[in-house]
């Protein structure tokens, strides 16, 4: 007798007749066509979603310009039947080349709401609790982008790299006064 007292108390537990019963969001679907299984005289009612979402993600902080070194140098030399002007090197000024680098700010993008609905339409949607809260956050951004919070982490990124060496095709060029490398000879 003790052993169907205490599988009948499970029983009753599991359904239990107060309010805020653990389930999922299945087990809920379920319980407004079959209340009477979850020991409910009628379906759930005042159904109020809870909805959260973190982003982080990275956004354009400034564009700083930034210059590099460019190099023109013209070898020359000259022969004649008789003599020859050895060959010399001239380092001609050229222009800097001139870009802008981006750089970047990690920032925390935060909404939360809360989402009265009906049992009619827990059960009519097709989808997981995910799905549902992923609908409804986007449906509050898509009509106001400005509902959620930004707020800057702190962390930064540089779209360009300071020092970086560049690499020249026909040889490895150095800075002006360097020794160079050039890249033929006739």
């Amino acid at each position: 007798m003790t052993k169907l007292l205490i599988v009948v108390s499970l029983i009753l537990s599991s359904f239990s007749f107060g309010s805020n019963d653990q389930v999922s969001w299945e087990q809920l679907k379920d319980s407004c066509v079959n209340f009477t299984n979850y020991g409910y005289q009628l379906p759930p009612s005042n159904v109020r979603v809870s909805c959260s979402n973190v982003e982080m993600n990275w956004e354009v902080a400034e564009s700083t310009p930034q210059t590099m070194s460019t190099y023109r140098y013209i070898t020359a030399n000259v022969i004649t039947d008789k003599n020859e002007v050895s060959t010399r090197d001239y380092h001609v000024e050229n222009p800097d080349f001139s870009y802008r680098c981006p750089s970047y700010r990690e920032v925390q993008k935060s909404i939360e709401l809360e989402r009265a609905t009906s049992c009619t339409e827990i059960t009519n949607f097709q989808g997981t609790l995910e799905d549902f809260c992923r609908a409804a956050i986007e449906d509050v951004l898509e009509g106001n982008p400005d509902a959620q919070d930004v707020t800057p982490t702190g962390n930064t990124h540089s779209g360009c790299v300071s020092g970086a060496n560049t690499q020249r095709p026909g040889g490895n060029t150095q800075r002006p006064g360097g020794n160079t490398q050039r890249p033929y000879r006739r």
